[in-house]
């Protein structure tokens, strides 16, 4: 395959993207002006007239500047400040989106794919940081649930959470609090995530819970929502690591 076939290919499939996450516009065909488009055509410039009328767009919406970041978002274990701040902005859109209160936010170290730099952050990191078309949902789970989700990711060294604190002691969640309070195995709790997670990806056994609610909205979009939610407020974004998950040495 040739480079202009895959660029062809590449802007196909970032006209899709942007229509998801834009919500509503949907890339029609349009004609080819002052192109003569005949058998003496070659294919790479076939397809280069073909690009043309959506490279522009695209290129320029990649480029939008969304929020300011104030410090490097970086991924890593325990708990990182990359991790922190994704798990937190899930946990925070999906409150104000369902107009639900979201205890926990919960996702794989794996899922994030790259890390943000201080400075602009554009809409085309967004897309290099969740390229997949996960759903968000969120689950009712007692707290016996939460603890055994919390003791595999415990087991796996640590995961981005949000609203949730523990301690890694002997490859189990010790100490655990959601919102401060140790938890209770009797208390109903919500705990938000992707439908990938939920659905035991990422070989994660999810616990039994009581109702699960599908969102109707992608995980990248929820991010350009609450990012652009922020900006407006005049916010800017803080990536720090603050302790809500840490790894002890057991006596």
């Amino acid at each position: 395959m040739n480079k202009v076939i895959q660029s062809f290919i590449h802007l196909c499939i970032c006209v899709a993207l942007i229509s998801c996450a834009r919500g509503g516009y949907v890339a029609k065909p349009v004609a080819l002006q002052n192109e003569v488009v005949n058998a003496s055509m070659g294919q790479d410039s076939l397809i280069e007239a073909m690009i043309k009328p959506y490279r522009n767009p695209i290129e320029a919406s990649m480029k939008e500047e969304l929020i300011d970041c104030a410090a490097p978002a970086v991924k890593g274990l325990p708990e990182s400040s990359m991790g922190n701040l994704v798990a937190d902005l899930l946990r925070d859109g999906s409150s104000r989106i369902s107009n639900h209160k979201i205890d926990i936010a919960f996702l794989n170290t794996g899922g994030l794919r790259v890390e943000w730099p201080q400075g602009k952050i554009t809409r085309a990191m967004v897309f290099e940081l969740m390229p997949f078309e996960n759903m968000v949902e969120y689950v009712e789970m007692n707290g016996v649930s939460i603890q055994l989700l919390m003791d595999q990711v415990a087991a796996r060294g640590g995961a981005p959470v949000s609203g949730i604190s523990f301690d890694i002691s002997k490859g189990k969640a010790k100490n655990v609090k959601v919102d401060g309070v140790y938890l209770n195995p009797n208390q109903h709790y919500t705990l938000v995530s992707t439908d990938y997670l939920l659905n035991n990806g990422d070989k994660y056994e999810i616990p039994p819970y009581l109702e699960r609610f599908l969102m109707n909205i992608k995980f990248r979009d929820l991010l350009f929502e609450e990012l652009d939610f922020m900006n407006k407020q005049g916010k800017i974004l803080h990536p720090k690591t603050d302790g809500r998950v840490r790894t002890v040495v057991a006596p």
